[in-house]
């Protein structure tokens, strides 16, 4: 037991979720219980930081790793909690994706099959609920929230944008410029990368524009994106 009672009951409740053999064991893995240890594995283990007064909404977070409509090949799977003895920081035990970074599979090319999300939103510091806190890497933050207020779903959707656009480039947004106030100024001015990439398809850049729109209201939703992707890979299987 971890002797923490909304992580006990994480771990039962994460437990009795498990039908089948194949299903992923989440447990909670004290330090003390490991002898005689030998390596027969990798696994990644993401300490949270400044974790020991773990909330409510950083522990739903973590329940999205194991949530069966979002977990499949193309995520990672979390295997269980444990707390650094001297911290007393919790930290994160997640499959180990070897197939390198996110940088590395898009710059050579190999990220087609072997892609996987590695994070379900668990951004900033874990003890603090203060929504307005900004967190992240400024060039893939959107303008609203570098004012200052909430992140929304349309905020996400800018971030993915950005997402395409490394994909569709190779090249970070905004990786010739300093992250500093001037470039925070910039995207809140709507100021966005371009993108002259030939080769990208035409259906593909406008999403990324629609996710980029300075408009929150004229962004697609999140289930708009889903089918669009779905729409161009079935597209991509055909020709």
């Amino acid at each position: 037991m971890s002797r923490n009672a909304k992580i006990d009951s994480l771990v039962q409740e994460m437990q009795s979720k498990i039908n089948k053999p194949d299903d992923v064991t989440f447990e909670w893995i004290p330090y003390n219980q490991f002898r005689n240890i030998i390596e027969i594995d990798k696994v990644a283990l993401k300490c949270l930081h400044r974790s020991q007064n773990i909330s409510d909404e950083f522990l739903n977070e973590i329940k999205g790793y194991s949530n069966k409509v979002y977990s499949s090949d193309y995520s990672l799977s979390i295997n269980g909690l444990s707390q650094d003895p001297d911290t007393k920081d919790y930290i994160m035990v997640l499959s180990y994706a070897a197939g390198g970074n996110f940088h590395y599979l898009v710059v050579f090319k190999k990220f087609i099959k072997i892609i996987c999300i590695s994070d379900m939103g668990l951004c900033g510091e874990v003890g603090n609920t203060d929504e307005k806190n900004i967190y992240g890497v400024m060039s893939y933050i959107v303008s609203e929230v570098l004012r200052g207020k909430l992140y929304t779903q349309a905020a996400d959707i800018y971030s993915f944008g950005m997402v395409i656009y490394f994909i569709a480039t190779g090249r970070q947004p905004f990786a010739n410029r300093a992250h500093d106030g001037i470039l925070a100024l910039d995207i809140c001015n709507g100021i966005r990368s371009k993108i002259n990439e030939q080769g990208a398809p035409e259906c593909y850049v406008d999403l990324m524009k629609r996710c980029r729109d300075v408009n929150p209201d004229k962004k697609p939703k999140a289930t708009e994106v889903e089918e669009l992707i779905d729409l161009f890979h079935k597209s991509c299987r055909t020709d």
